[in-house]
């Protein structure tokens, strides 16, 4: 009894070497993924300040009186949303003006029955200068060569009343195009009186209120980004190398009323300038979150930055091992 028990206790103890000593499918079948892989833990930067990722002074299109202010400091704001407007009155009768002239030019080129009447009037005096001609050429002096002057430029005369009447209809086409083109041209400044936000955001600051004068290219308001913010961080080369940081997922943890939050995001980029204590600037972009009516992360608060990157694949040695490209040393120099 006690020879089975001793067999049975050896057998436990080979399976549970081999199952741990066996290596994995992915690493038996050379997958890459399976030799990198996240570093646990990642890399605490050394400091970090949180940003907007965008920060724009929106200016006036155009110079003028602000008739109405739409917005406050603090107040969300959505893409194309209306900030401020200037008095419109003067532009809104330009506008009517030209619609007026637009209308008329189309009545003008539809009304085709001057063209008509030139075209009539033509046909009439072709008709009568063969008759007369037919007359002339078979009955000699029945028709006084002079009647037939008259009536070849009758004929000439219809024929420029036509072109005439061909070019008028021309000109009244391009004056369409004309008032076509001017309201086009009122259209587009009717919407550079209305400044608008470029991005969705939060007002900062309110430069301009109504009534008071704008001249075309000085802000009105001051909108920032929040639905992303940039984590600018210091992390020195020797706890992580520069090269290795790009593209790297981070993660910004803090502490609100007793309570941890976290966002994710991803370093941007990292600056080819290092400092002189041995530390470099990397440049991550975090995705924030709504939590309610309430953005999770603000500009400004302080976090505790983690870089998590990933662990390069351990350098081969031996007949397998890649080659470098770099031209072999020459040895007692050149003969």
């Amino acid at each position: 009894m006690n020879d089975r028990g001793t067999v049975a206790c050896l057998l436990l103890l080979a399976c549970s070497w081999w199952w741990a000593t066996a290596p994995t499918d992915a690493a038996a079948q050379g997958d890459p993924a399976a030799h990198r892989q996240p570093i646990t833990g990642g890399v605490q930067v050394d400091d970090c300040v949180i940003r907007y990722s965008e920060e724009i002074d929106v200016p006036a299109a155009e110079s003028g009186i602000l008739e109405n202010v739409l917005i406050e400091p603090n107040h969300e704001v959505e893409a194309d949303q209306p900030l401020a407007m200037h008095n419109t009155d003067q532009l809104l009768l330009q506008r009517r003006i030209a619609e007026l002239q637009k209308k008329a030019a189309d009545e003008k080129l539809a009304d085709d029955l001057e063209l008509q009447y030139a075209r009539t009037a033509l046909e009439e005096a072709q008709a009568e200068l063969e008759s007369n001609r037919s007359i002339y050429e078979t009955s000699g002096g029945a028709v006084p060569f002079s009647m037939l002057r008259k009536l070849r430029l009758a004929v000439k005369r219809a024929e420029l009343e036509v072109e005439r009447e061909k070019k008028q209809r021309r000109l009244a086409q391009v004056e369409i195009d004309l008032r076509a083109a001017d309201l086009q041209m009122l259209q587009q400044q009717a919407e550079r009186l209305v400044i608008k936000s470029p991005l969705p955001g939060v007002v900062l600051e309110v430069y301009r209120h109504t009534g008071e004068w704008v001249t075309a290219g000085d802000p009105v308001a001051r909108i920032a980004r929040l639905d992303r913010l940039h984590a600018h961080c210091l992390l020195t080369a020797d706890r992580l190398p520069p090269r290795l940081c790009k593209g790297q997922a981070v993660t910004a943890r803090w502490t609100e009323q007793g309570v941890e939050r976290s966002l994710r995001g991803r370093v941007m980029s990292v600056d080819t300038e290092m400092l002189a204590n041995g530390s470099y600037r990397l440049h991550a972009e975090l995705q924030n979150v709504l939590d309610g009516d309430h953005w999770r992360l603000l500009p400004g608060t302080e976090v505790i930055m983690t870089v998590h990157p990933v662990a390069s694949p351990t350098v081969a040695t031996g007949p397998g091992a890649r080659r470098s490209n770099a031209p072999p040393s020459v040895v007692g120099g050149s003969r």
